[in-house]
């Protein structure tokens, strides 16, 4: 099936559209992952400062669960904007399903009944696990959403579909994809259903089935389903509900059970207690362009009995380095700065003789780091906002010879 120059200039503008809201949701996201992780930095610092003040010990506890929750927001911008895809691994998305039922009937009102069919002894996908609990987050809001002022069902089922290349190019978002056999996950709603205008509006952020929508929504299910070779489905007619249809390309690899996900247990996990004192003489460089982050992270590093070294831009901090060179034990390396990203702020302290680990800590996925910072030597990876446990441990691997370095 052929398409029209307009379609073809149509196709274009909403691929250009949904660029740009993806460079604003990948910068968005990086600032807020820096103040979370000064939130969750001072939050653990006061903690421990707490003694046996229960009270208090419970709110910080609270304060850090809500932060955590806002970093995993964070992370589906990241996901929306591209930047946030790791390695992929096989995943029976029917397990998945199984296992995430009680959260994903918590999405839907008490008005509507959940309903799961899944095909049995369907392939895997290959797929990051965390992306794809969040497209079935996402679209059970949404259908949860259409519901609010009706009784019905919602039905979650999986098979598996044929598609020839006839087909694949009648479809403008499967046109480039291989013909073959994909796995369709699909969501259907009895809700009121869409007007064809509204329908050309659902990948719209903050825009759901009805007109209360907020988030990222179907935004986010297409981003994801395009960066694993997939792709989104959406038919929806006034009064007779809507279907939302993901298909992904099945894996050759065999599966492995998904691992638990700590995040949704209901219960505000308190901070650890402070690790046990490092070895004397240990400097940490620490070069971040965020205030907030140098000031926070420094007073956890001092609290774990580290000695730091701070830098606010990449510039700076090799200048530190060769002022401290002697003492400098571990690097901490933020990404994403003025005047020297943390790619070129690598080469530049490796050049200049620095020759200990370097951690790198961003915001972003580590699919960032290139296979030349990966040559230049990295010790290990951690993500905003990090936890001054997360920041124990890492170091705690770093300095120890016998722990595999790149996390």
């Amino acid at each position: 099936m052929a398409h029209s120059a307009s379609d073809r200039d149509s196709e274009l503008q909403e691929l250009q559209k949904l660029e740009m809201l993806g460079l604003i949701a990948a910068s968005m996201a990086h600032n807020f992952n820096n103040h979370l992780t000064t939130i969750v930095g001072n939050v653990d610092d006061v903690y421990q400062e707490s003694g046996s003040n229960l009270r208090v010990q419970a709110a910080l506890a609270e304060i850090r669960q809500v932060a955590q929750q806002a970093g995993e927001l964070c992370r589906q911008l990241v996901s929306y904007s591209r930047a946030g895809n790791t390695e992929p691994a096989p995943i029976d998305l029917s397990e998945v399903i199984v296992d995430m039922a009680g959260l994903l009937v918590v999405c839907l009102p008490k008005t509507a009944a959940l309903q799961i069919a899944c095909e049995g002894g369907v392939p895997p996908i290959d797929g990051n696990l965390n992306q794809i609990r969040q497209v079935l987050m996402n679209l059970m809001i949404n259908a949860g959403s259409s519901m609010r002022e009706s009784s019905g069902t919602v039905l979650l089922r999986t098979t598996l579909v044929d598609f020839s290349p006839e087909q694949m190019a009648s479809l403008p978002q499967a046109a480039l994809l291989d013909a073959g056999r994909y796995l369709m996950l699909e969501v259907t709603d009895t809700g009121p259903g869409m007007d064809a205008e509204r329908l050309q509006q659902i990948y719209e952020p903050y825009l759901t089935p009805d007109e209360r929508g907020s988030g990222l929504g179907l935004a986010v299910v297409l981003a994801i389903a395009r960066a694993h070779r997939g792709f989104v489905q959406v038919a929806s007619t006034p009064g007779q509900g809507t279907t939302v249809q993901v298909f992904w390309p099945p894996s050759v690899a065999p599966v492995e059970a998904p691992p638990a996900d700590p995040v949704n247990d209901g219960e505000a996990a308190a901070p650890a207690p402070a690790p046990e004192p490092v070895p004397a003489g240990r400097t940490i460089l620490l070069i971040d362009d965020d205030p907030m982050i140098l000031n926070s992270t420094s007073k956890l590093l001092k609290k774990m009995g580290y000695t730091v070294v701070t830098a606010s831009d990449g510039v700076l901090g090799v200048e530190k380095f060769l002022i401290h060179r002697s003492e400098v034990a571990c690097v901490i390396l933020d990404l994403n700065m003025p005047y020297m990203n943390g790619s070129e702020t690598l080469k530049s302290l490796r050049q200049a003789g620095c020759e200990v680990p370097v951690v790198i800590a961003s915001g972003f996925s580590r699919l960032l780091i290139t296979q030349e910072m990966r040559d230049l030597g990295i010790a290990a990876f951690m993500e905003k906002p990090y936890t001054s446990e997360m920041l124990g441990r890492t170091l705690e691997k770093v300095f120890n010879p016998s722990e595999a370095l790149f996390l």
